[in-house]
């Protein structure tokens, strides 16, 4: 029989008031000759999402996750992959040496005070 190995998977999570994620907010600091890639997102507002698209989890130039505003409502807790989200780029690595972020898409968030997130991801030497 032969024995496979599995990348460990690490977990980002925070909170951050609304103006903060409006203008991105790093959950995963970039970490020199190291990529990650995201595998499951979770997410909760404080307070209704409407005047923003969406809440995504990017590295600026790839959305991995994405929340539309009708998904975050008041205090409930989402996991990507429930209504009004999108897994787009769940399993893809992002660039080496790149930040992971949590950030509005369009307008920014409107009545909500903050936003909480629970980011799961592995790591990968680029060396």
């Amino acid at each position: 029989m032969a024995i496979g190995t599995t990348e460990s998977v690490r977990v980002a999570y925070g909170s951050a008031l609304s103006a903060a994620v409006d203008a991105g907010v790093v959950a995963i600091k970039k970490s020199v000759d190291r990529k990650y890639t995201v595998v499951d997102v979770w997410m909760r507002s404080t307070g209704s999402m409407d005047t923003c698209t969406s809440v995504d989890v990017t590295d600026g130039t790839t959305v991995f996750s994405s929340f539309e505003d009708a998904a975050l409502t008041n205090l409930a807790i989402k996991r990507i992959g429930c209504a009004n989200s999108a897994a787009t780029n769940l399993g893809t690595a992002a660039a080496a040496n790149t930040n992971i972020k949590v950030m509005t898409a369009g307008a920014g968030i409107g009545t909500a005070t903050a936003v909480e997130w629970c980011i799961l991801y592995t790591v990968e030497s680029v060396t």
